[in-house]
């Protein structure tokens, strides 16, 4: 009889496509809002390829605000923590990025949240000047390998 040994592993890089609560998993298709050129509405889908953290550094205990979803055309967009996850103390900061964000209305969000347990998902048009201006920072989390 030849013994087995069998060895637990943890999962490849490639199999992890959650960063801890996050809405979106890597892959997920986005679509930004469409750009109007000589008259023609264009817009190019594409899917996330990285999640960064969103962090408050000024705050104590350096809270998570939420996350960036880095996609393969290097659009930026912010996601919510889920409502149970959710810090009070970020509340304002998270309405400063909606109110910036301008890509919805506060009906169109407040439809949305109730829709996905608290999870909203907006465009950034001006990440790092938005990121900048609210003196947050990001983490990475977890992204696809670059293919060169």
């Amino acid at each position: 009889m030849i013994p087995v040994i069998t060895v637990a592993t943890a999962p490849s890089p490639a199999a992890v496509t959650r960063c801890l609560d996050a809405y979106l998993p890597l892959g997920a298709p986005l679509v930004p809002p469409a750009t109007v050129a000589h008259g023609i509405e264009h817009t190019a889908p594409s899917h996330v390829v990285r999640i960064a953290l969103l962090v408050a550094p000024k705050l104590p205990k350096i809270p998570l605000v939420g996350f960036l979803y880095i996609t393969s055309t290097n659009d930026v967009w912010f996601g919510t923590r889920t409502r149970a996850k959710a810090n009070p103390a970020i509340a304002p900061i998270v309405r400063e990025i909606f109110a910036a964000s301008s890509t919805a209305t506060s009906a169109q969000l407040q439809t949305m949240l109730r829709a996905q347990d608290g999870n909203a998902v907006l465009f950034l048009a001006q990440p790092l000047r938005l990121l900048k201006g609210l003196g947050l920072a990001t983490l990475p989390c977890v992204g696809r390998p670059s293919a060169r």
